[in-house]
This record gives C-alpha cells, structure tokens and sequence, in this order.
C-alpha cells in the first residue's frame, strides 16, 4: 500500500530480534526547521515544572495563524510521541487569543523535539496480550478555571497502544475526586479497547488499572454512597458496576511508578525522562544504524556501522571505551540542562585511546578544565561508548562543556 501524499508516512524499523520501532523523525525534523528552530539550543523537557499558562496572559496578541500551524503541526506528532501530549495539550487551549507566552512554550516544545526528533515507539514481541492501564489527574491544574487535568495510558502486554491527556469537563472538589473521574474515563477506553480486540478473537480476562490514589479506589469498589462521593455525576458511577462484575479492577501504584504522571502535569527532567523510557519511547535506531534495539528503561546490543552520530543524554553510565575516537569538546554542544558557559571556557580535544574503561587526554590548550567528571554517551564506528571523560586542569566555572564527535 502506498503512503498517502497528504499524510507524512509512519516510519517503521525493525531491529535485530524482530521488535519494531515506529516514530515520525523525517516529520519531527520537518516542522522544527519550517518554524526556524533548527538551530536553537535543544531542551530536556517539551515543558517547565513551573509552567502556568492563562488566557489572560500579559503582552501582546501574536499571528493566529502561526499559533494554530504550530499546534496542528504538533498535535499529528503526538501520534508517535505521546511524551508532549500534555505540553501540546496545555498550548492548545489558547488559540483563540495566542499571547507571546503562549507561543514562547510551542517554541520550547519545538526545541525538546529538536533534540529528540529520532526518537519512537519500540514495540517488541513475545508478551501476553493482556490489556492493563494507568491513570492520574492533577487536581485543578488549570489556573483559569480551576479544572483537573485527567491522563491515562493503556498497555496490551509490553506495549503502549493508547494514551490521553485532557482537561476534565467538570471543577472537582478533591484530589479523590479528580482521580476518580481519570478512572472512569480510563475505564471506557479499556471496555472499548477490550470490544475491539474481541473482533480479533483476542479475549481478555479482568483487566487491571492502576492508580495511585487510595481513596479513588476505596470509591469505586464501594457501593454505598460517601459524604465525599454524593455530589459526583451518576455518569462517572459506571466504573462501580465494572469493579462488581469482575471487568476491571483497580489495584494501587505508588506515585513514583505512575506511568500516567506524564500525562498530567509537566515533570522535573530526571522523572520525565525515567518515565519517558518506561513508556517505551527510545531512539530510533534506524537513523543511525549502530545501534540495534532499546530496551523500556535500558538499552541492549549493538551493531556495526561506520557512522558517527550525535551524543546522546542518559542518567548512568558505565565505562566502554572504543579505540582510537577523537572526541571535539564544546561547551556550547548539546548543552542540554547544563547552564551555558562563556565562549572563552573552551576545550580542545579528547582522544579515547584502546581498551575498556582506559582513557587519554589531548591536554586542554586553554585551561578551562578541572578535575571533575563529564558524563556523556555517544556512539561511533557501530560502539556505543559510554564515556566517563574526567577534565584535568584550572576551570573554575560551575557547568560543563558538551561533547560532539568529529566530522
């Protein structure tokens, strides 16, 4: 079947033990640049911890036009990247009246997927097709009217195959409440997602949803009605009749390992990164071909090519060292959370002499440095080298530099 011209095509690789990774990275890389962000600094998160938008937002109006291009842009881009939902979500509700901020924070998106535009969904097999989900809410998220915000993800087996990110239609008066109310919506989509696959002779027994709110759970597998629970709409009660009859059933999750946190409220760069991998969002490989296949929370063999790429950001790292690599050091590359240093803080070269674990400096020719450790990754000659570079003279700076391969 051929790709319709109107509709960039989903991009499918397939990696060494049969599992797939599917993403939009030719697309991803297409409106970054059509918007004239190419070039900025890229972004760990798609948005601030500290983000509060509002409709009455001070400064002035900026083009409807360009607001509305830029969500539709990234709203399709969810469809393979369900970790700016929430980001792309918030954003959308202001293009009536787009105000600079509001545009500032579709920017900031764009500069997160800048440096993630090779990154997809990687689907593997060999799991049971068992339907599971999550859900979270964040209670009166929406500085304008006081609304929660409800998100929700739904696994069959291994794999992530639906998510939502949406403002609730009602104001809740607790925190309970409000994930309460995700919980009844998660629900209706695993009964529809359960209908579905019965189509496909794919039955399933009772399905499990997470959440990480006791009380929420307390409500919907007790009939009788709370003080706290009697102003709730009858309509969000039928998740009650499914816990009875045995079709779901809510089981608690601590807040640390809620999946569904994501898509609620935006995160700190170490926890949206961690859940980010849970939810099965890697590289896509297939635009560098050294590297075969990520794991959800970790990565696992590699493969040969000779291609050099551009350093890759994780939390750890181990020390394998590749021969013979020279490394250019910047510190305005790949900056990423790191505070900018100055132009004059600047170090030549690295070179990365033979054997694991065994590293050799070219000295640094501008006295920049001081004994402290840069943790990067990157991958070259079909090695992903986990590198532990440890800089060796007179920097007094508080940040550290960042690291490319050569050319």
């Amino acid at each position: 079947m051929q790709n319709s011209p109107h509709f960039p095509p989903l991009e499918d690789f397939r990696t060494s033990d049969s599992n797939s990774v599917k993403s939009y990275t030719k697309y991803a890389k297409n409106i970054v640049k059509k918007f004239g962000l190419d070039n900025d600094r890229h972004k760990r998160t798609p948005a601030p911890t500290h983000l509060k938008l509002t409709k009455d937002d001070e400064g002035p109006s900026v083009d409807q036009c360009l607001y509305r291009s830029m969500i539709g842009s990234l709203l399709y881009l969810t469809a393979s990247r369900p970790d700016i939902s929430y980001a792309v979500g918030v954003c959308a509700r202001y293009q009536a009246e787009p105000k600079v901020s509001h545009l500032n924070q579709v920017k900031l998106i764009l500069k997160y997927i800048n440096g993630t535009c090779d990154y997809g969904m990687l689907y593997s097999h060999g799991s049971e097709p068992v339907l599971s989900g999550y859900c979270d809410a964040d209670w009166a998220g929406s500085a304008d009217d006081r609304k929660s915000t409800s998100g929700g993800c739904f696994f069959l087996g291994d794999n992530l195959i639906s998510w939502f990110s949406k403002k609730q239609n009602c104001v809740s008066l607790s925190t309970a409440e409000a994930e309460y109310i995700a919980a009844g919506s998660s629900c209706s989509q695993l009964v529809w997602m359960k209908q579905m696959l019965t189509e496909y002779n794919v039955t399933q027994n009772v399905m499990t949803l997470f959440c990480d709110n006791l009380s929420a759970i307390n409500i919907s597998k007790n009939p009788i009605q709370h003080s706290r629970a009697k102003h709730i709409d009858i309509r969000h009660h039928f998740i009650r009749d499914l816990v009875e009859d045995k079709v779901i059933t809510l089981e608690h999750v601590a807040t640390d390992l809620q999946l569904a946190d994501i898509f609620t409220k935006a995160l700190d760069a170490t926890q949206f990164e961690n859940l980010r991998s849970k939810l099965g969002i890697c590289y896509d490989w297939s635009t560098d071909h050294s590297y075969a296949t990520c794991n959800k929370g970790g990565y696992k063999r590699v493969r040969s090519h000779p291609t050099v790429r551009r350093p890759m950001y994780l939390q750890e790292f181990k020390d394998v060292v590749h021969a013979g690599v020279v490394l250019d050091v910047r510190n305005n590359i790949m900056a990423s959370d790191m505070v900018v240093p100055t132009v004059k803080q600047k170090c030549d070269y690295i070179v990365v002499t033979a054997g694991l674990a065994n590293t050799g400096f070219i000295e640094c020719q501008t006295g920049c440095c001081d004994i402290h450790t840069c943790q990067q990754i990157l991958r070259t000659a079909g090695v992903l080298l986990e590198l532990s570079i440890y800089f060796q003279s007179g920097y007094q700076g508080k940040t550290r530099p960042g690291i490319r391969p050569t050319d």
